[in-house]
């Protein structure tokens, strides 16, 4: 498993507002992919620099509007090939006392 440490939120984050797509700036996904070493968060699968195959995940759904106010919050995102990204989708498992199952900070 590879070891994620999260460094500094990109600046075009600061004060972003949960109704925009600010997750999707380039700053934000080199970002993301220097933080995971160039993998994806979930199956560790080599994530190319340019195309279709990366996507920015975001660990607590955004469609979930219990979490939709974390769409542009930089603790919140991760980066995952399609792959993972569609097949996690909406799902968010979480324990009795409400904390989730899928990645241990």
């Amino acid at each position: 498993m590879i070891s994620i440490k999260r460094g500094e939120c990109p600046a075009v984050l600061n004060n972003a507002s949960s109704d925009g797509n600010t997750y999707r700036d380039s700053t934000v996904i080199e970002a993301l992919s220097k933080m995971q070493h160039g993998k994806c968060c979930y199956c560790e699968k080599r994530i190319v620099e340019s195309g279709h195959d990366r996507a920015v995940e975001h660990f607590r759904p955004q469609g979930n509007d219990a979490f939709r106010h974390l769409k542009n919050t930089w603790s919140n995102l991760l980066h995952a090939c399609t792959g993972c990204n569609g097949k996690k989708a909406m799902h968010f498992p979480l324990d009795a006392d409400g904390n989730a199952l899928w990645v241990h900070w």
